[in-house]
């Protein structure tokens, strides 16, 4: 069942919200506020995720009258985020019977419930709808406080943040929704499968013979009836318009999904929310939110606008797409190194790895759209079959490293919440003498996100620049070489836990606390993970290649199809 995880997910969160209203909670609301519970349906919501990435019936059909796509690539997103929920969940170091954990793990689950209907979405209105429910369920999970701090302190602290995190996602909601409203005027659909043709008219109007005509009337310098320049202006008008509301609204979109994924300069306060943030908080706004951005992206801007018309410039946003995420990388690198709090540290380092997404983003796109022009011409089967293996190659790549940060950003987390490092790295001192697992788990997870052997971050940092660098473009090319300065300083950053954790504690003479199982567990489990991904790491790419296969094809069309057919011999 397709949908088991999201209704599963959602139903968890709706209980737990009952429950934390309810004074004295009766046995149903117990279930919710403990962890056994709610785990083991987020257990079974993430077995269903990982039946789906080998069911041979998910190649992309629409349902729900084409609002929802049902592929493999939802369901690998789908265990992605049930997998961050679950550790979530287990990680919280606050009690169950307080109604702040509670609260904030319902609005946590609410958040990925958005989530996960919005990496399916297939149309205009359940990505929105998806993408505010998670943004919303995410300020309302960072009102819930930081753990560690008292109740009155933590309560002030948590609306500030929220407030901070409402007020600059708004922002990315105005931007988004304008740029979605003048799509649709231009186009005339709400549906993503239909986008590209329908923009491909869009030009095809605009380049049309009468309304060149009717603009080489309007130059003429010989005087004309009155009657015929007003026929001309509204032949031009009409032809142009689409075109015109199509362009600024493409853009507008672009930069209302950025600004919810978080890449420099579109954070809004994101890092001064995360520092403030308490663990369903931080992982609500830093990853479930950047996951359902991420999918955003990859269903609009390659599965959807990737016509060479749309992506190349003047009038396409591949160009700028690039040129940002190279900078961003570069900027969120040197932020991340001046970093004095781990919180704040992975946020950074997030948004650098949302600039490395945005850029095997734009290089996928730009490969379908060079394919497809050349198909259109020359019929050159080669080209065109080279063109669609390097954009899947590409968006394997960007989900590959978005999927490496997730986890180990993760699993850090819930390595600083055994411990309850509030005050910044400095708590993680002497966490080698506290345990060993706990060492062991802070130093894998801190040398995924550095790309450094023998964890999956190696391979998925090599795996993306060479995609990125099979692009010709020169651009795109010269910002990867920025993007690889960047990743530099982001990794120098990230081993900065790992030398904390194995720094001996200043002045400490009282034997160190232990830190709690649960958190070091779901850390240990983890980066057990990374750690795996990494030797293995042939079999981690097949499987992400299967849920990026035929990306670039309209959900259940015949070409999709005979695409993943081909693909299967």
């Amino acid at each position: 069942m397709p949908f088991a995880s999201v209704l599963i997910v959602g139903l968890w969160g709706v209980l737990s919200l009952l429950a934390a209203r309810a004074g004295q909670p009766a046995a149903l609301g117990r279930l919710a506020l403990g962890r056994v519970v709610p785990a083991g349906g987020l257990a079974f919501a993430l077995a269903t995720a990982l039946a789906g990435l080998t069911a041979p019936e998910l190649v992309g059909e629409l349902q729900a009258r084409g609002a929802i796509v049902v592929d493999r690539l939802a369901a690998l997103f789908d265990a992605l985020l049930v997998a961050v929920l679950l550790a979530a969940v287990i990680a919280d170091p606050r009690p169950g019977a307080d109604p702040r954990a509670a609260w904030g793990r319902g609005t946590l689950l609410l958040a990925g419930a958005g989530a996960m209907l919005a990496v399916r979405a297939a149309d205009w209105a359940s990505l929105c709808v998806g993408l505010e429910l998670a943004t919303l369920a995410g300020g309302l999970c960072l009102a819930a406080g930081r753990e560690g701090e008292p109740a009155e302190g933590a309560a002030a602290a948590g609306r500030e943040s929220a407030r901070t995190w409402l007020l600059g996602q708004g922002l990315g909601a105005a931007l988004l929704w304008l740029g979605v409203g003048l799509v649709v005027a231009a186009t005339g659909t709400v549906r993503l499968h239909e986008l590209g043709a329908r923009v491909g008219a869009v030009f095809l109007r605009w380049g049309a013979h009468t309304t060149q005509a009717a603009v080489d009337v309007l130059q003429a310098k010989n005087e004309l009836p009155a009657g015929l320049i007003a026929h001309a202006r509204d032949a031009a008008v009409e032809g142009m318009a689409p075109a015109a509301l199509y362009i600024p609204g493409a853009l507008l979109v672009l930069a209302g999904l950025l600004v919810r994924a978080g890449v420099f300069p579109l954070l809004a306060g994101r890092t001064r929310v995360a520092g403030r943030a308490g663990l369903c908080g931080w992982v609500a706004t830093e990853l479930v939110v950047r996951t359902a951005a991420v999918a955003a992206l990859l269903r609009v801007f390659v599965a959807a606008l990737h016509t060479p018309r749309v992506v190349y410039a003047p009038y396409g946003w591949g160009t700028a797409a690039a040129v940002l995420a190279g900078v961003a990388v570069v900027v969120c690198g040197i932020r991340a190194v001046r970093a004095a709090d781990l919180r704040r540290l992975l946020a950074w380092a997030g948004a650098a790895q949302v600039g490395l997404t945005l850029l095997a983003i734009a290089a996928a796109a730009n490969f379908v759209a060079h394919a497809g022009l050349r198909a259109g011409g020359l019929e050159v089967a080669d080209h065109y079959l080279w063109g669609h293996t390097a954009a899947e190659a590409a968006v394997t790549a960007a989900v590959i490293g978005h999927g490496v940060f997730v986890l180990a950003a993760m699993a850090a987390m819930a390595a600083a919440a055994s411990v309850h490092a509030n005050r910044g790295l400095v708590d993680l001192a002497g966490a080698v003498r506290r345990s060993p697992a706990l060492a062991v788990s802070l130093a894998i997870c801190a040398l995924a996100l550095a790309g450094a052997p023998p964890t999956v971050g190696l391979p998925g940092r090599w795996w993306s620049f060479t995609a990125v660098l099979e692009d010709s473009n020169v651009l795109v090319r010269a910002m990867a070489a920025a993007a690889a300065v960047g990743s530099a300083l982001v990794g120098w950053a990230c081993l900065r836990p790992l030398l904390a954790a194995l720094t001996p504690a200043p002045g400490q003479t009282e034997p160190p606390a232990r830190p709690r199982r649960a958190a070091v567990v779901v850390a240990a489990v983890l980066s057990g993970m990374l750690l795996g991904a990494g030797i293995w790491a042939q079999g981690v790419w097949d499987m992400a290649g299967e849920a990026a296969s035929g990306i670039a094809f309209q959900a259940g069309s015949k070409g999709r199809r005979e695409w993943l057919s081909r693909a299967t011999e």
